[in-house]
Order: C-alpha cells, then structure tokens, then sequence
C-alpha cells in the first residue's frame, strides 16, 4: 500500500503548492481504497489509518486554500470523513461504500463547478445539503 510521504508534503508547502499536497494525500487515500475489493480487516485497518492520515492533514492545510475553493474542499473533507466512518467498524457494507462514492462524487462536481469567490464556511443544512455561510449568506 502506498504511504504518504512527509518530504512531499513539505516539499509542497515549500514550494508554496498546498493544493497539491491535498490532490497528493488524495490520490495516494483513493488508490488505497481501490486495493480494498479483497478487504480483510488488517487491509481495512491499514486503510483505516492512511485515512485518518488524510483527514488530519485536509484538516491542517484548509487555512491555506483559497476561499474560492472552500466549498469543494469542504465536501472533499466530509468526503475522507465519510470513509474514514465507513472503516472504523473493519468493515464495510454496500450502504457504507454507496455513501464513500456519493461523497466523493459530489465533492468531484463541486470542484468541477465555477469557483465560489464569496465563500467562508462549508455547513450542512437540512436533509444532508451543503450550503456556504459566508459574509453576505
């Protein structure tokens, strides 16, 4: 399995490129997650981890996403929750997996969308939808 390495993470906030650490924790949590079609809970667990890994880091770096940006960051961090939720049991059912790749989509439309110069805070309102709060919200 593949671990994320804290010389490109430093080496990304060096060369001022902290979106690029994020689509690098990224890519290294989603080839983790494809490797589970033959899950056994040490695999899960290990999963579990780098997930965990992941969410800390999206965590520590959102001050330095740009607030354009917020929002699809916002679902792209519910979206490594979500996994890391669906994990914590050592298993994962069909619901749970449903639930990891509607995250994942959704956050994927977000950032695909026309950047959101307004945006502050990510929050969830009734029925499970994201909104922005946000100076004129």
């Amino acid at each position: 399995m593949n671990m994320i390495s804290k010389w490109k993470i430093v080496w990304g906030f060096i060369t001022g490129k902290g979106v690029g650490v994020m689509d690098y924790v990224l890519t290294v949590l989603k080839n983790a997650l494809g490797g589970l079609g033959d899950a056994t809970k040490a695999k899960i667990a290990a999963v579990l981890n780098l997930a965990m890994k992941v969410l800390s880091i999206a965590n520590a770096v959102r001050v330095f996403i740009p607030v354009k940006w917020q929002f699809a960051y916002g679902l792209t961090v519910k979206a490594v929750e979500a996994v890391v939720n669906a994990l914590l049991d050592l298993e994962i059912t069909g619901e749970e997996l449903k639930g990891v790749i509607d995250g994942y989509n959704k956050a994927y439309l977000a950032w695909m969308a026309p950047d959101d110069e307004t945006c502050v805070e990510l929050v969830e309102a009734p029925g499970g939808v994201f909104t922005v709060k946000g100076p004129n919200a």
